[in-house]
């Protein structure tokens, strides 16, 4: 058996873990788009669960960004927070974005937090993740138009320019 029989053993694992996932993508998409749910039902969110569970990163993403935006109560939502927490430190970029978004917004189950913010935002920009790009790079705008509002104006570029011609006509003779 050895080594060869481990990778076999991991292999069946996660392709029995992506059937999972996707059986219950696909129950989504059914329950959802064209029985016009809201919300996707316990068998659905149990098959992302036992996913989630067995560390299959796309099952994490997608059931705590279920939670989290859909959830029902406050239990919900903080668990999907964690899930999204979870993928988001392994290194899921969109993980990484729904968490900085949450916190640049912050709501009932996450305060407001603007270095957490920028810290998975930009995270998740590194990553490749577009929209993180063009939102941490809006930022950077609107803090250094902020920057120059409140700075105080240069002395230069207020005071005249006093020349030599100016103070031989202003000396007294």
């Amino acid at each position: 058996m050895g080594l060869h029989g481990g990778a076999q053993a991991s292999f069946s694992s996660v392709w029995w873990l992506r059937c999972v996932h996707f059986t219950a993508q696909r129950l989504i998409i059914v329950q959802c788009s064209m029985a016009n749910r809201i919300y996707p039902s316990a068998l659905a969110l149990n098959l992302l669960r036992f996913a989630a569970n067995h560390r299959y990163l796309p099952a994490i993403v997608e059931l705590g960004q279920y939670l989290f935006e859909s959830g029902v109560g406050k239990a919900d939502k903080r668990n999907g927070l964690e899930y999204l927490r979870q993928a988001a430190k392994a290194g899921e970029s969109n993980a990484q974005f729904l968490l900085g978004h949450a916190f640049l917004q912050g709501c009932d189950v996450v305060a407001q937090n603007g270095q957490h913010a920028a810290h998975w935002l930009t995270l998740a920009a590194e990553n490749g993740h577009n929209l993180a790009l063009q939102l941490v790079e809006l930022i950077q705008q609107n803090d250094a138009k902020l920057q120059d509002q409140t700075s105080p104006p240069d002395v230069k570029s207020v005071a005249p320019e006093i020349t030599q011609e100016a103070t031989k006509e202003s000396a007294p003779v």
